[in-house]
């Protein structure tokens, strides 16, 4: 147990700055040791929240209703007690900030997106496509697909779901600001869909 909340130490010291003296007053105060033991020990208890608010260092198993500065959550991957051996490969930890969906579109652009679509190691794919070897830059998208869809991943349709998944968390944003959102199709896509299918054209003015 103790082995495990030092593991958590370590976490807020590194995510959201907490000096050491914090994270032992959050340990000792029986509220957030609480809501440690229970994420620890309850198999039904998957998530746990750390965060401040006007500067003091909080815990809770339930989500604040609103974040000041950095934040941190942690995820059990599946719902069993966590134990210093499996709490690096069970618990996943993210961060996060103030402006929470504007934080969210970021990493699915920029992390997500790029880490899912990207090209697999030669060694990874069979020899069928790994004999091709992009000429230029503008290549790797062809490569990225070659090598997924030899591994059975739909790399369009990965590539469409977070797209709209990103399109749906910016316009919450922008609506959580009190703007008015009105979504515009791809119109490049909308071209190309035009010259071959009607039923396309109608599919993407529906979904966009």
């Amino acid at each position: 147990m103790d082995e495990c909340v030092k593991w958590f130490e370590r976490k807020l010291e590194f995510a959201v700055q907490a000096t050491i003296p914090e994270t032992k007053n959050l340990i000792e105060q029986d509220e957030y040791k609480l809501a440690f033991y229970e994420f620890i020990d309850n198999e039904d208890v998957k998530k746990l929240y750390a965060y401040r608010r006007n500067g003091a260092l909080q815990v809770s198993l339930y989500p604040p209703y609103d974040f000041q500065g950095k934040s941190v959550f942690f995820l059990k991957k599946s719902p069993i007690k966590i134990t210093p051996e499996n709490i690096n490969s069970e618990v996943s930890c993210t961060e996060g900030s103030s402006s929470l969906l504007n934080h969210t579109h970021l990493l699915l652009r920029e992390i997500f997106l790029p880490s899912l679509c990207a090209a697999r190691p030669a060694a990874a794919v069979p020899s069928s496509t790994a004999s091709y070897q992009p000429s230029e830059a503008g290549d790797a998208a062809a490569a990225a697909a070659a090598a997924a869809a030899a591994g059975g991943v739909n790399v369009d349709k990965l590539s469409d779901f977070l797209h709209r998944l990103m399109a749906t968390v910016e316009s919450a944003h922008y609506q959580s600001q009190g703007d008015t959102v009105l979504s515009l199709p791809n119109l490049e896509v909308l071209t190309q869909a035009s010259e071959t299918r009607g039923l396309a054209v109608v599919h993407i003015l529906e979904t966009t």
